[in-house]
């Protein structure tokens, strides 16, 4: 028997059939195997029995173990966008807004975090941070080539080729890195729409619901390729998920422990690359592993802005880093991850500083 969605469908063009513009819409199984064949033949059955003077061409574009979240039929623009202007009267309600979508979509906008002359002060700590770094490799790790191999430090890790993630909250002993974390400490964490921003999604009156948080540079030079969709953080052991029911992201699913925030340091467009997002994924544990959905499905939304701007996300949405085909351009992204204390980041880094063994273990990440 076919349960079907009623809040989850969507239209997208069919690239394989002339960009045919097609109705996507979602069908449950309890059947835990059933055919493709089998699954197609079924929905046919259900519209010619519902529209016989119709005649309707089915077939499958994709099957998942969990709910496939769908691109909303205005696109996701108008949901997400944008939480940046008003005056302080609208903090409030902005916050309450803010909560709702990135408890719906896990993911929202806000523009203009940091100004012009922010921006110029923390590229030019952004600049002196990797250079420190990687003389760091060089020295004390020469077999590595940077850009090339795949290595996870405490301090950095490379994520594929050409891009790296550089944990300033792991350079202690670094007054570069120090600095940097002070600029994002004075100029961004005590920002009052933050502040409050962050007391409504993450925070509460209990010691366990006390915010912390950890900064580091996201930074992919030309050559870096496109990554493999995956989440920064999983579900939590004994949390729930949105589960089967249609309205179970409202009634099941646990409130996010852990907040991304993205703020590029340069003007992001198709050729410098950007991160690209599957909007409200991170209802489902289950998804990991099926990304390719959201592509054939255009249920992505990609994170185009200004340097600047901010774009918050639930540490468990489903992402990946786009490809830099740009000449000559670094692409320099400031990431603030804010948490309940409770949580510590284990699997985003190595446990071996630079400075430590000279032969550190080189495994891929993705």
């Amino acid at each position: 028997p076919i349960r079907w969605s009623l809040t989850n469908y969507s239209l997208a063009e069919d690239d394989e059939r002339q960009n045919a513009l097609t109705l996507l819409l979602q069908a449950y199984f309890d059947s835990e195997v059933v055919a493709a064949a089998a699954i197609v033949r079924a929905v046919q059955q259900e519209f010619h029995a519902s529209y016989p003077a119709k005649n309707f061409f089915v077939e499958e574009w994709s099957t998942a173990p969990a709910p496939l979240p769908l691109r909303p039929l205005g696109g996701y623009d108008n949901l997400i966008r944008d939480f940046g202007g008003g005056g302080d009267d609208d903090t409030e309600k902005k916050n309450q807004q803010a909560k709702a979508i990135l408890h719906e979509y896990g993911i929202f906008c806000q523009s203009q975090i940091l100004g012009g002359e922010e921006i110029s002060e923390l590229r030019q700590l952004a600049d002196k941070a990797i250079h420190e770094v990687e003389a760091a490799i060089t020295e004390h790790h020469p077999d590595i080539r940077i850009g090339q191999d795949f290595f996870v430090f405490s301090e950095i890790a490379s994520r594929n080729l050409e891009r790296f993630d550089l944990r300033l909250s792991a350079m202690s002993s670094s007054p570069i890195s120090l600095a940097a974390i002070e600029f994002v400490d004075k100029h961004i964490r005590s920002q009052e729409k933050i502040e409050s921003l962050l007391k409504e999604v993450l925070g509460g009156e209990g010691e366990n619901d006390e915010i912390d948080y950890d900064v580091s540079l996201i930074y992919s030079r030309p050559g870096a390729i496109t990554q493999n969709w995956h989440s920064d953080g999983k579900h939590q052991k004994n949390a729930k998920d949105a589960g089967w029911d249609d309205n179970g992201w409202q009634t099941n699913l646990a409130n996010p422990y852990a907040l991304c925030l993205f703020i590029p340091l340069i003007d992001l467009d198709d050729k410098v690359g950007f991160t690209q997002f599957w909007p409200s994924s991170h209802r489902y544990k289950d998804l990991i592993g099926f990304g390719a959905a959201a592509e054939l499905t255009h249920a992505t939304f990609n994170g185009i802005g200004k340097a600047g701007d901010g774009l918050w996300y639930d540490y468990r949405l489903l992402h990946r880093g786009i490809c830099n085909v740009s000449d000559d351009i670094l692409r320099p992204v400031i990431q603030v991850v804010f948490k309940q204390k409770w949580y510590i980041e284990k699997a985003n880094y190595g446990t071996k500083s630079i400075y430590g063994m000279r032969n550190e273990q080189k495994i891929p990440n993705n």
